[in-house]
């Protein structure tokens, strides 16, 4: 496949760079991603999850998922963010697929402070398949953090997003999520 049919393909379905929190606690030293049920078996939707326990406090995680400049010296998938960490603000990012870097323009829906931060896809490609993503932080007893990802893409188009574009997304959370909680913790 040719880089600029790629390329356009990926700006098509490429909506998926996001995602809403629902896991199963991991345990203290687990890292593990999750693929729910296929998109004729939820209700026509494909959700991506990663979720791992990080021992470090739920602040320093926060602050390294709002802050969006600092993305680039530790986010290999979300290499570039601009905009703010509040309801309603508009995100542009920089994520990479398939080694491309490609932009999208992201509203934050949700910012639940040490607990929740959400966006979606606010751009054209939206019209076509749409993702929902969710970082959530959920306190462990022994101090550790559960931190949790997941995307959740729906629309018309979802099945070519999910051939084209899942198992780039799938790698991109895991690497920001593994990413995270090696800065988090050091």
């Amino acid at each position: 496949m040719s880089r600029i049919v790629r390329t356009i393909l990926a700006a098509v379905t490429a909506s998926i760079v996001l995602a809403v929190p629902n896991s199963a606690p991991a345990s203290a030293t687990s890292s593990k991603a999750t693929i729910v049920p296929s998109p004729e078996q939820f209700n026509n939707r494909v959700v991506y999850r990663h979720e791992v326990v990080i021992a470090a406090d739920r602040t320093r995680i926060w602050q390294l998922l709002t802050d969006f400049p600092a993305y680039k010296d530790w986010n290999p998938f979300v290499i570039q963010a601009e905009g703010k960490a509040i309801p309603g603000a508009t995100v542009n990012v920089k994520a990479v697929f398939h080694g491309l870097a490609l932009k999208f323009k992201q509203k934050v829906t949700t910012v639940a402070p040490e607990e929740e931060f959400c966006w979606e896809d606010a751009g054209w490609n939206s019209k076509f398949a749409s993702a929902h993503r969710c970082r959530t932080l959920i306190p462990m007893s022994d101090g550790t953090v559960l931190f949790t990802q997941e995307v959740v893409i729906d629309g018309g188009l979802i099945k070519v997003a999910d051939l084209f574009m899942g198992h780039p997304l799938r790698e991109g959370v895991e690497a920001e999520t593994t990413a995270l909680k090696w800065h988090a913790e050091h």
